[in-house]
């Protein structure tokens, strides 16, 4: 590899690795101020077997200063899947 080579695969690792270290750092800021957030959340029955149904009431809250609904409620009902044993599995999967 001659001088000339070298020389632009070097300032191409250093330009890229600042470019990263940019974006890197305009991330870790938007995280560090989030706008929407979880402030609670509540699930009924607190406890599930397999095949039970619950029902998840989430809480969000916008904290921006834009003029938007202040809080949001979101109610889902969860199913969970029903215990399958290992035979059943098996005879579900194709090749």
């Amino acid at each position: 590899m001659n001088k000339k080579t070298l020389f632009i695969v070097i300032s191409a690792t250093l330009l890229l690795l600042a470019v990263c270290s940019i974006s890197i750092s305009a991330v870790s800021a938007s995280i560090e101020n989030p706008t929407v957030i979880i402030t609670d959340y509540q699930i009924y029955p607190e406890i599930l077997m397999p095949g039970d149904t619950a029902i998840l009431t989430i809480t969000i809250t916008n904290t921006a200063e834009a003029g938007h609904a202040a809080e949001t409620e979101v109610r889902r009902v969860i199913h969970t899947p029903p215990l399958i044993t290992t035979e059943e599995k098996d005879k579900r999967v194709t090749p």
